[in-house]
């Protein structure tokens, strides 16, 4: 056996559970343990605390350990500390803390991958638990992607569907110590009732509620940590260690309530221990540990009152019936009881693990569609293309070069293989169309690929079968109406929310739109005003959205300052969507040649442009009106519609500046493109074109959208100005350190956790 079959990772930080399994796993044969050094903020680990008592026998290189340690391993998707993982141990036991964890685990992990089961609400089982943990996702049927399941209690997998209880072992729980350490004197006659949690939690709260009703008029005091501080004097919240041994020592009574048939709680045994008499319900997993017989167990809560009002009232003779008589519960938490059962779960998992490992780690290389949901044109297109082109290369600067396919809809009832612009070397481009599938044939299509997944909505979106090869789908803006099937793990690339300030969408109707992005593996955004969106507005998990770079194409870097044209003018790129602010922009021309004596004539360009100028859209039917009669105006303003890349690359490089007098969008890559020609940009203020000026050091000059007599004085002043602004436009190796080649692997790294 190699030295990574000795290592394990016991990614847990339940303090008493610890002390109990590690010394476990060394007797079992693994040499080497690593522990997690990162625990959540939740209530859940009130029991948990930090150890790196076992970092000095690890012999895996200091600076990969160092890695390592800094990982949250409940919700893991550090690639890097992945890797480490797989080159250094060979196994590692967990829980399924946040949903999706398990399947980061399995999907990551080369490895057995180990789910501890310390057993669950009597309502509930682990195949269920597994469900959930995939939050809707669809769940492989096939075994090599499932955990194994490490019960605690040798019955728990009977209340599991066949296919985990073959994938079970018996790893029971126990305790370090189970020697009697009789130090009760039982003075203060009063209850010890452990409750934690009892403010946030509605479990325990009802347990605190009963608890108090049951015994009402008995002295009591209750235990466990409190986050949120309870209104009762007699709920003493965190204490230390010795603090709460010495109330055990010194309580006359402990009562446990619980009667879960599959879980216990340490606390109890803790009580035993000290050699303080235990009140106990029966029905519970103690009644399984050799409880069933015991005097201290009780069948009702009348049954109950009486023996702890015995107990309080100073019966000295029962209370020793009871110490000497439950010390039969610490048997089976021994070390010596546990030990067989964990040799053999260890073993058949040893056994299993060449198997495990040939099935999930097998290589291959992977395929991401890319995918243009709606025939975009403009920038929507533009980017979706500048992002296959960022994944090819950050693959390939990784070492897994993967294949990426862009695909875009092809019309109904044409069969268009070609997409109308260039080509990229080493993209493969396929056409492909949306199908809508009822929940019948949805859920069919679903189990015939192989997985466990239930319909929830009456209809679905699937695109056709040109893109089914492929690992993982990546669509470009999230305007898909209908739930996407999740043939495939899928992720979207989300440029805004619009729809949160204007009205561009009818009412409710992004809503398929947000259910889907919180169905999606991950959200990328590429500005952190999107990003508050993702939070706020479409209520998406904080983990799963990921801030990208703004990517920008490679433009000719040659710069002719002094070929401005004989006939000065500025661009202004549009297009006729309601928020480029048409209305306060044409204003603002009216006051700047009318009012100003503007010197420069306005280009203006872009995808359905020339639909502004006639006004044929419902939001643009006052503009015709305004620029009517205005002949001085309108012979300065030269609407030339869309035109091609050379020949809008021509008019902006001969051009004093651009003007983008849009509002509160994603950005625009017209400034950045600008700037590559040496061409300095008028821009509204608003936050996305703030991150763009910084991401890029554009040094933009600003005006406020909001305020057409603004702008009109901003074009005048910069009508006067654009020459010297020139010396402030970044130089090309600024720009070029914004690069796709650049910032392609901060892309690579954040869709290849979803692989």
């Amino acid at each position: 056996m190699s030295l990574r079959d000795h290592r394990v990772m016991w990614l847990l930080n339940h303090a008493s559970a610890r002390a109990f399994e590690v010394p476990m796993l060394k007797r079992v044969g693994y040499s080497e343990i690593f522990l997690p050094k990162v625990i959540p903020n939740d209530p859940m680990f009130r029991s948990a605390n930090i150890t790196f008592e076992e970092d000095a026998k690890l012999t895996i290189p200091k600076d990969e350990l160092d890695i390592i340690n800094k990982v949250n391993w409940y919700s893991p998707d550090d690639l890097q500390a992945w890797d480490i993982a797989n080159r250094h141990f060979s196994a590692i036991f967990c829980i399924a803390h946040s949903p999706g964890a398990l399947r980061r685990y399995c999907r990551h992990f080369t490895g057995l991958v180990i789910w501890r089961a310390y057993g669950l609400d009597i309502s509930l089982n682990y195949a269920e638990l597994y469900r959930l943990n995939h939050s809707g996702r669809p769940i492989p049927r096939a075994s090599a992607s499932m955990p194994w399941l490490g019960v605690a209690y040798s019955h728990i997998p009977r209340n599991e569907p066949k296919r985990w209880q073959e994938r079970s072992v018996y790893l029971p729980l126990g305790m370090s110590d189970v020697t009697i350490d009789d130090g009760w004197n039982g003075d203060e006659a009063r209850i010890f009732f452990v409750c934690p949690d009892i403010g946030p939690n509605s479990y325990y709260r009802n347990v605190y509620e009963r608890f108090k009703n049951d015994f009402r008029g008995l002295p009591y005091v209750i235990g466990g940590g409190q986050p949120i501080a309870v209104n009762d004097p007699n709920v003493l919240g965190f204490v230390p260690s010795e603090v709460h041994k010495r109330n055990m020592q010194s309580l006359r009574v402990m009562f446990y309530h619980s009667r879960e048939p599959n879980h216990v709680h340490f606390h109890p045994f803790e009580a035993v221990r000290c050699g303080m008499p235990l009140v106990f319900m029966s029905d519970g997993m103690l009644d399984r540990l050799g409880g069933k017989d015991l005097p201290g167990r009780c069948k009702s809560i009348p049954e109950a009152r009486r023996k702890v009002q015995r107990l309080l009232d100073g019966d000295r003779t029962y209370s020793e019936i009871l110490r000497s008589t439950q010390i039969r519960l610490m048997h089976s938490m021994s070390t010596e009881s546990a030990l067989p059962h964990w040799q053999a779960g260890i073993n058949r998992l040893r056994a299993a693990m060449p198997n495990s490992l040939e099935v999930r780690s097998t290589q291959k290389r992977h395929r991401i569609a890319v995918i243009l949901p709606i025939a975009y044109r403009g920038g929507t297109l533009r980017g979706a293309r500048l992002l296959a082109h960022a994944l090819l290369m950050g693959s390939r600067a990784a070492d897994e070069t993967a294949e990426i396919v862009f695909a875009y809809p092809r019309e109904s009832g044409r069969n268009e293989e070609r997409l109308d612009v260039d080509p990229i070397d080493g993209i493969h481009e396929r056409s492909y169309q949306w199908r809508e599938l009822s929940r019948f044939d949805a859920q069919s299509a679903m189990s015939l690929a192989g997985f466990d997944w239930q319909a929830s909505a009456d209809h679905y979106m699937v695109p056709s079968e040109e893109i089914h090869d492929c690992d993982l789908w990546l669509v470009v803006s999230d305007r898909i109406s209908l739930p996407l099937l999740p043939l495939k793990p899928f992720v979207f690339l989300i440029f805004d929310y619009l729809q949160r300030y204007f009205d561009v969408l009818p009412k409710y109707a992004d809503l398929p739109f947000i259910a889907n992005a919180q169905r999606a593996e991950r959200i990328l955004v590429t500005t952190r005003f999107t990003e508050q969106d993702a939070l706020q507005y479409a209520g998406l998990a904080r983990e799963r959205v990921v801030k990208v770079p703004m990517l920008a194409p490679s433009f000719p870097t040659e710069r002719h300052p002094d070929k401005i044209s004989r006939n000065p003018y500025f661009v202004w790129t549009t297009n006729a969507a309601p928020h480029k602010n048409h209305m306060n922009a044409l204003k603002a021309l009216i006051r700047y040649y009318e009012e100003l004596d503007g010197s420069l004539d306005c280009v203006v360009t872009g995808v359905n442009s020339l639909k502004v100028q006639a006004g044929s859209m419902a939001h643009l039917h006052e503009i015709s009106g305004l620029l009517k009669g205005r002949d001085s105006v309108n012979e300065r303003i030269h609407w030339k519609g869309e035109l091609d890349e050379i020949a809008y690359q021509r008019t902006l490089a001969g051009a004093a500046f651009l003007w983008h007098p849009g509002r509160l969008d994603n950005g625009t890559f017209s400034v950045i493109e600008a700037a590559h020609f040496g061409v300095p940009s008028l821009s509204s203020d608003y936050p996305a074109m703030r991150e763009i000026d910084e991401q890029f050091s554009l040094r933009l000059v600003w005006m406020d959208a909001s305020d057409a007599g603004k702008m009109a004085d901003q074009l005048s002043v910069m009508g006067c100005e654009y020459r010297n602004r020139r010396l402030d436009v970044p130089t090309k190796e600024i720009l070029a350190s914004q690069s796709v080649e650049n910032l392609a692997p901060a892309y690579w790294n954040a869709i290849r956790p979803c692989l």
